[in-house]
């Protein structure tokens, strides 16, 4: 982990801790308490008026065998730490037997008052025999603490509200910072440095082997040494990745937050370790790595040049397998466990975890016959009774693996259906692979004795369906990314249980999914469903049935969208609005439930092209609620559509207003959208009224959604870069991802965007050229670009004085498609090629295919005068008398252009 990235996180967070205080210390002190020790925690809550309770702890466990105390008193540290001490005091009198306790304090101490505390902590053990452990945690501690654990997406999502820059720093973490630890290796230098020198002399090296056998271990160790070389480190989990052209749009951290590693590996000199993958090295070799190296680890590959990793040499496997071991191996076992396995690691390492619980006996008794078999067959019957002798300790874990039938499954869903030990349990006993995604991955071997070895209890699975349903009713209402994850990764889990325990919560969740490599049958009739729903007298409670069957709606629309066009996706939706239409008529169809069944109902007209209906309906709604921004964003979207520009402006603003006075009654999407919308659709004075919300908003929402916080930046530099540049240089540095790159669906905007901060700054200033180069580069990546981004694109190189690069990119443009800019941007091409006649021929093609009074007929009749003027023609300035005529007095271009008539009337005077 490199040092740097470590301080700057570390800094930010002890900022933000020192500003909780009271009860919102003590509130996210209990967060922080179910990662420090995972317990089922017992928090004695704050009074109405918001107060801790007094004369209680603040939390506790396992019937107060664990006790913290959470303390945001500027002195705590201070003098002879009278309030720690008063605090164990407490505890004790409370709770004599209690075992473990954590003091947690919002203040930061220094080198001497941690020192103090450790006095105080010894002393106090001292005193009280009883109690296991002490520990007093600072802010640097908690803020540590974090950085440990910011790949935990639902514990990151818990406190985002407290810490505003955690989001940020777990993305950032997640993508360029992690590299799996082993603390077992076993250093192998030979192979090490065989890697090391293959990546001296080549863009990438193939290490391969048997699963477990270390591969992975090793890229890392190669990894951590190559760190100060490199500017990025990648860990990607690669097992799902079967083409090299999606590294262009991949999801890193698998919850949601895109990037584009081709072009970072252009950009930046980086190390891309690619993981478990299939790809095969001529597939690898098509990558255009530039300064950086890939490091691909596989179980099979053609490759003549890829690092074979074997068995541990006799020495080293004794080394592991005896390490931490009180007693050391006798010989005639060692003699039977080397002659069964070898030097294979994974076993090695499940056996050494064995040998330190149940002693070398045990060790002996899994390795007893275990030569007489294959040698295949030698590791999978080892690992079964390994296995089989942790079954007791590890029956949650087990049958959880056995449940999910995946060997790779999401950590959150470990911790909501099984326990939040899952991780931990598992890689103690050296059963885990490498990943730093979040997810969680047993080894192949260890998956399939699994399998082999687990029957899998019905009581148990009972209790695992019981706590995801619980879940997925407690997430459905949320917009963080966590349930979509989960069902995306695990749709085959849900799709069997939508089968098998078929419970509208699991229906709820394969909808989200919206894939379409199943059958729609698995979501069933929404009308049915509907038509039941209808007849029950209160829905208290059947939420998430109502969920569901929108949700089933709208899948079936997307899905058949998908498969077979939009004609097929209406005729299908034709059908299944009915199931709207009967629980907007239910009985128990009241309050907010019959307002987001409306709600949805109009949405689907909308696709139906039944807009004045589903305008009826929503203007109807609003009568009944106007807070509810999600409609009013729809009508927006509605007005513009039909030109009504007054009307979505007026409805955009009213949004605005409410995010600034009630932000809780306005989303995140909701309120980027109506940004983008006023944006397109308002005056300067629209955009300058909103400022400080545009860019506030921005940063607000990255974490959200960086694709839609991306569009709109590019909206506002697109349309304010000449008129208002500081608003443009601003939001757009507000975003602060200049060195980050965009996933395939954002890569327009991003260019866009670039290349509007780059007019927006002065031709002087380096920036312009940086931002200009950024621009080019994202353009280059765009998969398939149309004409559209081909004419953009062309600008960006004009403004980059690449004219022959524009000009071929101009003539790459198909006849048919050469409209009104494309022309414009070919004249100016051609003027800087010195080319006169040819770019006056173009522009006048642009002026022809002009709408009259078009906003860019000034700007096309000052390229026709530069144009004129290389011809040396004398009435070459009635181009701009024509183009100021265009341009409203006062304007800053209008300005511009008659001081270019200015200098030209003198220039002919002399």
């Amino acid at each position: 982990m490199p040092d740097r990235f470590r301080t700057k996180v570390i800094k930010t967070l002890i900022d933000e801790i020192s500003l909780l205080s009271g009860a919102i210390f003590e509130q996210f002190g209990y967060r922080i308490m179910e990662v420090v020790h995972p317990a089922n925690w017992v928090e004695r809550g704050t009074t109405p008026e918001g107060a801790p309770r007094g004369y209680n702890i603040d939390a506790s466990g396992c019937g107060a065998k664990l006790v913290s105390e959470m303390s945001s008193k500027e002195d705590y540290f201070c003098g002879e730490l009278e309030k720690p001490k008063g605090d164990l005091q407490h505890i004790i009198a409370l709770h004599p037997d209690v075992k473990r306790i954590w003091l947690l304090c919002c203040r930061e101490a220094s080198a001497g008052e941690t020192t103090k505390c450790a006095n105080l902590i010894t002393q106090f053990e001292n005193e009280h025999q009883t109690v296991k452990g002490v520990d007093i945690l600072d802010s640097r501690r908690i803020a540590s603490c974090i950085f440990e654990n910011l790949e935990m997406e639902r514990f990151i999502a818990s406190i985002t509200s407290y810490l505003p820059s955690v989001g940020q720093l777990s993305d950032e973490h997640a993508f360029s910072h992690r590299i799996p630890i082993y603390s077992k290796y076993k250093s192998r230098p030979v192979i090490e440095q065989r890697i090391i020198y293959y990546l001296s002399q080549k863009p990438f090296v193939v290490i391969t082997g048997i699963s477990g056998i270390g591969k992975s271990a090793i890229a890392a160790k190669v990894a951590e040494e190559l760190r100060d070389h490199f500017d990025l480190i990648i860990w990607y989990d690669a097992h799902d990745l079967y083409n090299v052209v999606n590294l262009a749009d991949v999801d890193v951290r698998r919850a949601g937050t895109r990037h584009n590693i081709l072009s970072l590996l252009r950009k930046h000199k980086c190390l891309l370790v690619l993981d478990d993958a299939v790809l095969s090295s001529e597939n690898l070799s098509t990558i255009d790595c530039g300064d950086s190296r890939i490091i691909l680890t596989c179980q099979a590959t053609t490759d003549p040049d890829a690092i074979t990793v074997g068995d541990l040499n006799e020495g080293e496997a004794k080394a592991l397998l005896q390490e931490g071991v009180s007693a050391p191996i006798p010989e005639e076992v060692f003699s039977r466990v080397f002659s069964s396995i070898g030097g294979y690691p994974l076993l090695l390492t499940t056996l050494n975890r064995l040998a330190q619980e149940d002693g070398w006996v045990a060790v002996d008794t899994c390795c007893e016959d275990a030569a007489s078999f294959m040698e295949d067959e030698r590791h999978v019957k080892i690992c079964q009774r390994i296995l089989t002798r942790h079954q007791q300790a590890l029956a949650i874990e087990l049958d959880f693996v056995r449940w999910c039938n995946s060997p790779r499954f999401v950590s959150e869903l470990a911790a909501v259906c099984a326990s939040p030990l899952v991780r931990s349990n598992l890689g103690k006993r050296g059963f885990l692979a490498a990943t730093v995604s979040g997810d969680i991955r047993v080894h192949d071997i260890v998956y399939n004795s699994i399998c082999a070895v687990i029957d899998e209890p019905v009581q148990r699975e009972r209790t695992f369906c019981e706590k995801l349903d619980r879940f997925i009713v407690s997430e459905c209402g949320n917009e963080r990314s966590l349930l979509r994850h989960i069902a995306h990764l695990h749709a085959p889990l849900l799709r069997r249980l939508v089968t098998s325990h078929r419970r509208p919560s699991f229906v709820y969740a394969v909808a989200l999914v919206r894939t379409s490599d199943f059958p729609t049958q698995i979501l069933g009739d929404p009308v049915v469903e509907a038509t039941a729903l209808a007849r029950c007298s209160n829905w208290i409670g059947r939420e998430i049935d109502l969920r569901a069957i929108i949700e089933v709606v709208e899948a079936l629309y997307t899905i058949t969208s998908t498969e077979h066009g939009t004609a097929a996706a209406r005729e299908v939706l034709e059908r299944n609005i009915e199931a709207l239409e009967i629980l907007v008529q239910a009985a128990a169809a009241t309050g907010y439930l019959l307002r987001d069944i409306k709600h949805h109902h109009a949405k689907m007209l909308v696709r139906l092209q039944k807009v004045d209906e589903a305008e009826t309906e929503f203007l109807a709604l609003l009568a009944e609620d106007p807070t509810f921004s999600a409609t009013r964003l729809q009508l927006v979207r509605i007005f513009e559509k039909k030109r009504q520009k007054d009307e979505a402006l007026q409805h955009c603003k009213y949004i605005l207003f409410q995010h600034r006075t009630n932000p809780e009654s306005v989303s995140a999407s909701v309120l980027l959208e109506s940004l983008r919308h006023l944006v397109s659709l308002g005056t300067t004075d629209d955009l300058t009224g909103h400022e400080s919300q545009i860019l506030s908003s921005v940063k607000e929402v990255r974490e959200f959604d960086k694709g839609l916080a991306l569009r709109l930046v590019a909206f506002v530099a697109s349309k304010t870069w000449y008129i208002m540049p500081n608003l443009a240089t601003r939001v757009f540095d507000s975003i602060e991802w200049r060195d980050a790159a965009p996933a395939a669906d954002e890569i327009f905007d991003w260019a866009q965007a670039h290349k509007a901060a780059a007019k927006a700054t002065e031709v002087e200033d380096p920036r312009r050229r940086e931002f200009l180069l950024a621009a080019d580069e994202a353009y280059k990546t765009i998969p398939s670009p149309n004409s559209y981004h081909l004419v953009h694109h062309a600008e960006a190189l004009i403004l980059l004085d690449k004219h022959d690069e524009a000009n071929q990119l101009l003539n790459a443009v198909n006849e048919q498609n050469r409209e009104a800019f494309w022309w414009q941007r070919k004249a100016q091409t051609l003027l800087c090629l010195h080319e006169g006649a040819e770019a006056l021929s173009a522009i006048d093609k642009g002026l022809e295919l002009l709408s009259e009074n078009h906003w860019a007929t000034s700007a096309f009749l000052e390229v026709r005068f530069l144009s004129r003027k290389l011809l040396a023609d004398p009435l070459a300035i009635e181009d701009i008398e024509k183009a100021i005529s265009k341009v409203t007095i006062g304007d800053k271009y209008r300005n511009a252009l008659e001081e270019r008539r200015a200098a030209e009337s003198r220039q002919f005077k002399i």
